[in-house]
C-alpha cells in the first residue's frame, strides 16, 4: 500500500507541477495582456490629452483672435461716435447756415419786390413829370410844372417803402 501511496504522491507532484506551470502560464498571459492594456490604456490617454490640448490652443487661440476682433470693433465703434457727433454738429450748424440764408433769401426777395414796385411807381412819375414839362413848354409854364413835379418826387421818396426798410 505504502508503494501505490508513493505511486499517487508521484503523480499528484506531477500533477502539482503542471498546474504550477499552468499557473505560471496564465499568470504571465494576466500580465501580458495586462501591461498590453495598460499600454493601450496610456496611448489613448496621451492621443485624448494631445488632442484635448490641442482643442483648448485652439479655443484659446480663437478666443484672443475674437477678442481682438472686438477691440478692434470697439475702437471703431468709437472713431465712429466721435465722427457722428462732429457731423451732427456739422449738420446743426449748417442747417442753422441754411435757416439763415433762407430768411436772408426771403428778406432780400421782399426787399426786390419791394424795390421793383418803387422802381416801376418812380418811372411812372418821372414819365409823368417828363410829360407835364412838355406839356408845359409847350404852354409856357415850365416853372410851375418843374415846381409842382418836384413836390411830386418828393412826396414818393419820402413816403411809404423807398427801399429801405421792408422786413
Amino acid at each position: 500500500r505504502m508503494a501505490q501511496l508513493e505511486d499517487a504522491m508521484s503523480e499528484l507532484k506531477i500533477e502539482k507541477g503542471e498546474l504550477e506551470a499552468t499557473v505560471a502560464k496564465l499568470q504571465t498571459v494576466f500580465k501580458l495582456r495586462t501591461a498590453a492594456r495598460a499600454r493601450f490604456a496610456a496611448r489613448e490617454i496621451r492621443e485624448r490629452s494631445e488632442g484635448a490640448l490641442a482643442a483648448e490652443q485652439e479655443a484659446v487661440l480663437a478666443r484672443e483672435a475674437a477678442e481682438g476682433r472686438l477691440a478692434i470693433a470697439a475702437r471703431q465703434l468709437v472713431a465712429t461716435q466721435a465722427a457722428l457727433g462732429q457731423y451732427r454738429g456739422r449738420l446743426m450748424r449748417a442747417e442753422d447756415d441754411l435757416g439763415h440764408a433762407t430768411r436772408n433769401k426771403s428778406r432780400l426777395q421782399r426787399e426786390r419786390v419791394a424795390m421793383a414796385r418803387d422802381n416801376a411807381t418812380l418811372k411812372e412819375e418821372l414819365a409823368d413829370l417828363e410829360r407835364r414839362r412838355l406839356m408845359g413848354s409847350s404852354t409856357g409854364h415850365v416853372s410851375s410844372a418843374a415846381a409842382s413835379g418836384g413836390g411830386v418826387m418828393r412826396s414818393s421818396l419820402s413816403g411809404g417803402g423807398g427801399g429801405g426798410g421792408g422786413g
